[in-house]
């Protein structure tokens, strides 16, 4: 009897797609003196980033649902690292930390050893992109940190800065709605619910002060300086999985 196989599993050819445009990444990340490798899952990836973090390093956090979901911040509990993450909430989803700690911390984050972050793009020529409300990860993905490690998963691989972009759009909206989601009745107090992206679910560049979408960093390359010796660099950690948003 013919047989023919089975057409709603795609499963390994979409593995095949992301390990494909995430070597083509690593091979122009290598070019642009950016560290670079590919997993197969967020197991491998929280493996890699454990690894990459000296025993006695003080740890920064940028805000990512792809750390969450690689485990991270459950290792870190348990580790009981010197972190500098002001994204602690309460049962209701509020801010553990006042608005004057909430700073401080965020500040200290700039100056960790290590910083652990994800990004919002990375086109296929080796450019990182992000985007950030307040500013603070972009930052630290810039200078401050000995080390910046990024996790990024391969539905983020896009094939150049106009569909980082369009990306960037897509990734704030989702990102106001998971906002006003994980902080409830305090969301309200930041204007989330009154972005359009968040009304609409589509961008249409507002001009919001409460928008999450202010500053826009673009990381073509890693720089040497002679002046700063002990910077060891951006480590990107590209997983064969959708991560994030």
């Amino acid at each position: 009897m013919l047989t023919t196989a089975d057409q709603a599993n795609v499963s390994d050819i979409i593995k095949w797609h992301y390990e494909s445009r995430a070597h083509k990444v690593i091979s122009s990340l290598g070019e642009k003196d950016v560290k670079a490798e590919y997993v197969v899952d967020r197991n491998e990836a929280l493996a890699k980033v454990i690894e990459a973090i000296p025993k006695e390093a003080t740890i920064g956090i940028g805000d990512s649902v792809t750390l969450h979901q690689i485990g991270l911040f459950n290792w870190l509990e348990k580790e009981r690292r010197q972190v500098f993450n002001t994204f602690i909430y309460d049962r209701e989803g509020r801010f553990v930390y006042s608005p004057s700690e909430h700073f401080e911390i965020l500040r200290k984050a700039l100056t960790s050893d290590v910083y652990l972050t994800s990004s919002n793009a990375v086109t296929l020529d080796g450019k990182i992109v992000s985007i950030d409300g307040k500013g603070n990860r972009v930052a630290a993905m810039l200078f401050g940190p000995k080390k910046i490690i990024f996790v990024i998963g391969a539905n983020k691989i896009v094939n150049d800065l106009d569909e980082a972009m369009a990306r960037l759009k897509i990734a704030a909206a989702m990102n106001a709605k998971r906002h006003m989601s994980k902080h409830g009745k305090q969301a309200l107090n930041f204007g989330i619910d009154k972005l359009p992206c968040f009304v609409t679910g589509v961008c249409i560049d507002c001009r919001s002060p409460h928008r999450m979408c202010h500053k826009i960093v673009i990381i073509d390359g890693q720089s040497r300086d002679a002046l700063c010796p002990e910077e060891s660099g951006i480590y990107v950690i590209l997983v064969g999985e959708s991560l994030g948003l």
